[in-house]
C-alpha cells in the first residue's frame, strides 16, 4: 500500500501507518464440542453452519459491538472482506479509488448485518468493546474477533483459557 492511502484528495499527508496487528477469531472449544462441531470452520459457509449449530444448542455464536469505534464488528468486516482473493484485491486499492458499491464490500456488509441480527447478543447494537469481551469471557458467546491483546484477559482465568481455541 502506498502512502497515498494516508493522504486526502489534494495529496496532503494525513497520517502514517505505524503497526500491523494480527487478528483472529477466538472460540470456546467446549461450546463447539457440545454443539457437535469438531473443528473451527475453514470457510464462511462452514462458519455460518457452525453458528447455526451453536444457536440450535442454545449458545450465542458471536460477541459483537457497534459502539465506541466498533472494533469487533469492523474486525469481522475485515475478515469477511479479506478472506477472498477479490477481497484482498479490494483492500489493496487506494482509498481515492475504492468503490464501496463493489460487490465484495456489499457482500461483506450483508454478512455482517446477518451476524448482528441473527448470531449475537441483543446488547451488541449500541454495546461497546468491553461488553462484547465480557460476554465472551463469561461464556455468553462462543466466538469473538480480536487481536492478541485479548490473551492477557483470557489468562486470568486458567479454566476458561484451556477452553479457548
Amino acid at each position: 500500500m502506498s502512502l497515498k492511502a494516508y493522504s486526502d484528495l489534494g495529496g496532503h499527508q494525513l497520517g502514517l501507518p505505524y503497526a500491523k496487528q494480527y487478528m483472529g477469531i477466538y472460540y470456546n472449544k467446549e461450546q463447539f464440542a457440545k454443539a457437535g462441531i469438531t473443528r473451527f470452520p475453514e470457510t464462511w459457509d462452514e462458519f455460518y453452519k457452525a453458528s447455526k449449530a451453536l444457536k440450535a444448542k442454545g449458545y450465542t455464536p458471536c460477541a459483537m459491538a457497534t459502539a465506541d469505534d466498533a472494533y469487533i464488528s469492523l474486525s469481522m468486516l475485515s475478515h469477511l472482506i479479506g478472506s477472498s482473493a477479490a477481497g484482498l484485491k479490494w483492500f489493496s486499492i487506494d482509498m481515492q479509488n475504492k468503490r464501496f458499491e463493489d460487490p465484495v464490500f456489499i457482500n461483506a456488509l450483508t454478512r455482517l448485518k446477518d451476524l448482528l441480527i441473527n448470531y449475537t447478543t441483543p446488547d451488541a447494537i449500541g454495546g461497546g468493546y468491553k461488553k462484547a469481551v465480557d460476554n465472551f469471557l463469561k461464556e455468553k458467546t462462543a466466538m469473538i474477533a480480536d487481536g492478541p491483546g485479548l490473551i492477557q484477559s483470557l489468562q486470568t482465568d486458567k479454566t476458561l483459557f484451556k477452553k479457548i481455541g
